[in-house]
């Protein structure tokens, strides 16, 4: 797709974006080569203003939603995965498929890499370490790293 190259400038890929449902607000940076998962629809993903999403990043709101809020920086390689399954017998575990909203609260910063996992609200002001798989809500102004996520650091105001 020709929103995912380089030699479309930020503006053209926001728009292009804006067209397909995906809500973006002023003055935010969106990076090339990202990827919306197929069940992804208009209204499933909100971008606030002001942010700044690096290339590579996934994002998969399957039918909940996935919200980043203002200021919010995203290294490249953060995958939003808000779908999950339930666990059945052994012939084969993963069944169904269930969809919880993930939600990026103001003035965050995911490290590379970061995993975010269904239900998860990442609390504002927080950083997530490189690699940081986050399975649970966490609480504002910290520093939160490993797998899964724990909080290793407060940070001020």
């Amino acid at each position: 797709m020709l929103s995912t190259t380089y030699e479309v400038p930020n503006d053209a890929r926001v728009r292009i974006y804006r067209a397909v449902g995906i809500a973006v607000g002023e003055s935010t940076i969106l990076c090339p080569h990202h990827r919306f998962g197929m069940a992804n629809r208009p209204g499933a993903i909100t971008i606030g203003s002001h942010c700044y999403v690096n290339q590579y990043c996934w994002f998969d709101a399957g039918d909940a939603t996935i919200t980043l809020g203002d200021h919010v920086v995203i290294a490249a390689g953060v995958s939003f995965q808000a779908i999950t399954h339930g666990v059945d017998s052994k012939a084969r575990r993963a069944v169904g498929e269930e969809s919880y909203p993930i939600t990026v609260e103001d003035g965050s910063w995911l490290g590379i890499g970061t995993i975010i996992l269904p239900g998860v609200t990442i609390a504002s002001g927080c950083i997530t370490g490189a690699g940081a798989v986050v399975t649970s809500s966490t609480e504002p102004n910290g520093v939160y790293a490993g797998v899964p996520a724990v909080r290793i650091r407060d940070l001020s105001d």
